[in-house]
């Protein structure tokens, strides 16, 4: 399932996830170089296009989540542009370097449809055309090695990009055969571009500082040369020209995540996007800088990772990896919180990379892993690039079999997960089968997995065992009749097609099917539209979400008649603002607080609701909004925990001032039958009238929880007014597998408060 441009720069802006801002930068920037190689002439555009991004990572904070990202970047364009056809006038003036002048409604307009009318022209090219044009011109890869990437003839590849070009140069209106031409010289291309806007996001504070010291004229865009001396950023992503989804009906699935940005000072770059080096062979070149320039020394290093699979150290491609700052290197007062882990997908080789860490000791995860032997510890230091490998244990391999109702094996079969974890796409396709119907596949054992194809119905759910046999599992998928077709619309409350909106269409209408079956899931196109001919006969729901906004929720009656017609308009939900402060009011920042409304809605296994959240600020105050309409809890996630429960309609904006009261706590000593400390014992404390043990012989049922110091000494913070009961386990060592013993408390002290 396509990820929008929208949740990606949203995702970027809040997270500093260079793969997002890769994506977005392949989606917009050859359209923008089009524009502005058109409105300002080519010796330009690639500098405006890129000033275009490096103001865009430097103002991100100031986009509208609600609207669309791409009028905003042509906002910054339009600038730039301006600015351009000054610069063929006259010479900078230095005084008037850093001054912004204001876009006017015409260069606006025009920009607009400039982007209007490229955009339309690159979404009817042929998708084998736009492969072999985003690895040429995006990714600056020579033809031989677009050929090896592609596993198709160097002659092929040469054939594709002209005709590509050719294409391209037909669809646009005449006055753009100048910028179509730009596109076909190689040194003009964006491949150096897009290295230098990914520096300056790896590095946006410290490279902004040291831009803006050397007084580069015209707002930036000599930045390349600077840019990419002191970084190289590779980043192993899937183009502009490749991201867009196919035409047709065939079912829509999320695209392999990919590898994080590696920024490494004076490391070369690699020759493949997919070749990154875990350490350097030779030393690291020099930075090339200017006597006028001085180059910052670098305060965050980088982190290579190399992931295998334990039981035989093949690489383990497409696993996410976190990378968790341990509690030493926060700073004195702070927790270490999950949102502070650096997040990686490993590549095809099974590598991922991690750009601009802070200085410090981290501790690996592989997300999903079902076995904690995938821990491991490594240590970041400041203006160096650490190499790890990581063996990752508890995978299972599947042959998966697809036939059809007759039984005749299904070729172009997906298959489908749902990943467990919290995700903005619950669904994974784990791939598609061969002529024969088949598909072989290694990672983290699924629970369920069914299989779709075009014009048919997806199979039933196939629930599988958590269990990582060494053996192969053998699968087989029956998919169901010949589907009925839906044709569908999204639109915002203003009526405005929704674009990317994630579109959930129930496969059955009763509470406990004979054969459960997933929903379908897929994506809106540009103009808010879907369509689908897989789904069954009969009344059913469909939902459709987009962030910013409240889901839409609506029945059909599908038929094999004749298609089905419906149209979902978003809502603007509710708004739930205030502040936490504690009982001498004084306000309580950085702490989460969620609004979460669950439904059951019938024939969705997903949660037709995604949980709102966000952090208090400094004056302790939040605003969350779009939550679903109806009843919904808030909470505020601290110990214990504030909770309350709220109704609003669409549209209305409530408010709710938690007070945090003083939290209690619970301290003692452990000791062993001669009375000696015990140190590294954990300690964990639930309320009295909650019973941890109804799910006997696991930790994670108990509350807050503190380990003995060397004299056997614990706190345990956090508590409310009330009766607890204290639990002390044995040691338990990171990354390693836990005997039952040791998952048992070993004594109980009750009626503690």
């Amino acid at each position: 399932m396509q990820t929008p441009v929208e949740t990606l720069f949203a995702r970027f802006a809040a997270t500093g996830d260079p793969d997002a801002l890769a994506a977005v930068f392949d989606q917009f920037a050859p359209r923008l170089l089009l524009v502005a190689a058109h409105l300002a002439g080519g010796g330009f555009a690639e500098d405006i296009v890129q000033a275009t991004f490096v103001d865009a990572i430097r103002q991100r904070q100031r986009w509208d989540r609600t609207r669309p990202l791409a009028p905003w970047l042509i906002g910054l364009l339009g600038i730039h542009v301006r600015r351009a056809r000054r610069e063929r006038r006259r010479l900078p003036d230095p005084a008037r370097v850093g001054t912004r002048a204001s876009e006017s409604a015409e260069s606006l307009a025009e920009a607009n449809e400039c982007f209007e009318a490229v955009a339309a022209a690159v979404e009817a090219l042929p998708r084998h055309y736009r492969q072999v044009l985003s690895l040429r011109l995006v990714h600056g890869l020579e033809l031989q090695q677009i050929a090896h990437s592609l596993d198709v003839p160097l002659g092929t590849v040469k054939v594709r990009v002209h005709r590509g070009l050719v294409l391209l140069r037909r669809a646009l209106p005449a006055g753009f055969t100048a910028s179509v031409a730009l596109l076909a010289v190689p040194s003009l291309g964006l491949a150096a571009a897009r290295q230098a806007v990914l520096a300056e996001a790896a590095s946006a504070t410290a490279a902004v500082a040291a831009v803006a010291a050397t007084g580069i004229a015209f707002g930036g865009f000599g930045m390349k040369k600077l840019a990419l001396g002191v970084a190289i950023a590779a980043v192993a992503a899937v183009g502009w020209f490749t991201f867009g989804p196919d035409a047709g009906t065939a079912p829509v699935g999320p695209p392999p995540q990919q590898a994080a940005a590696l920024v490494v000072a004076g490391v070369e770059a690699p020759q493949r996007p997919d070749a990154v080096r875990a350490t350097p062979e030779a030393a690291p070149a020099a930075p090339v800088i200017a006597a006028n320039e001085r180059a910052a020394a670098p305060t965050t290093g980088s982190l290579v990772v190399q992931a295998v699979w334990a039981s035989d150290g093949a690489p383990a491609p497409d696993v996410t990896l976190r990378a968790y700052p341990m509690p030493a290197n926060a700073a004195a007062g702070t927790r270490v919180r999950l949102q502070d882990a650096a997040v990686g997908t490993t590549d095809a080789a099974g590598r991922a990379a991690f750009a601009a860490l802070q200085p410090g000791k981290y501790s690996l995860m592989a997300v999903g892993a079902p076995s904690q032997s995938a821990a491991s510890r490594v240590e970041v230091r400041a203006g160096e690039s650490a190499g790890f490998r990581l063996a990752i244990e508890g995978t299972v391999q599947l042959r998966v079999t697809v036939v059809a109702a007759d039984g005749a094996p299904r070729h172009g079969a997906t298959v489908w997960q749902r990943i467990q974890q919290a995700s903005a796409d619950p669904f994974r396709c784990l791939g598609t089968t061969d002529a024969a119907g088949r598909l072989e596949w290694r990672g983290f054992p699924p629970n369920e997995i069914w299989a779709r194809a075009a014009g048919l119905q997806p199979s039933p759910l196939h629930t599988l065992p958590q269990t990582a046999p060494t053996d192969p599992i053998d699968v087989r998928l029956v998919l169901g009749g010949p589907g009925c077709t839906l044709l569908g619309s999204v639109a915002d409350p203003q009526g405005r097609p929704a674009a990317g909106a994630r579109v959930l269409i129930a496969c059955d209408d009763s509470l406990l099917p004979a054969e459960p079956r997933s929903e379908v899931a897929l994506t809106s196109d540009e103009r808010g539209r879907f369509q689908c001919d897989e789904v069954p006969a009969g009344e059913r729901y469909v939902g459709a979400s987009l962030p910013g906004f409240a889901m839409a929720l609506a029945r059909v009656q599908t038929s094999p008649a004749a298609p089905a017609t419906i149209a979902l308009v978003l809502r603007t939900g509710v708004t739930l603002s205030g502040r936490v402060t504690n009982s001498e009011g004084a306000p309580v920042p950085d702490v989460e607080v969620a609004a979460h409304h669950r439904r059951i809605t019938v024939g969705f296994r997903t949660d037709t609701d995604v949980g709102r959240s966000m952090r208090t600020d400094a004056d302790g105050r939040y605003r969350i909004a779009a939550i679903m309409p109806g009843e919904f809890t808030a909470r505020v996630m601290v110990e214990p925990m504030l909770q309350r429960e709220l109704t609003g309609a669409d549209g209305e904006e409530l408010t709710w001032d938690p007070v945090r009261d003083a939290p209690r706590t619970i301290s003692g000593v452990v000791v062993d039958a001669n009375d000696e400390p015990l140190s590294g014992w954990q300690i964990s404390a639930t309320e009295s009238q909650i019973n941890p043990l109804s799910s006997p012989g696991r930790r994670n049922t108990f509350g807050p929880r503190s380990v003995t110091d060397a004299g056997g000494r614990f706190e345990v913070t956090g508590l409310a007014d009330a009766p607890y009961r204290v639990f002390v386990f044995a040691p338990w060592k990171s990354g390693e597998h836990s005997p039952a013993a040791n998952q048992v408390p070993r004594a109980i002290a009750n009626g503690v408060r």
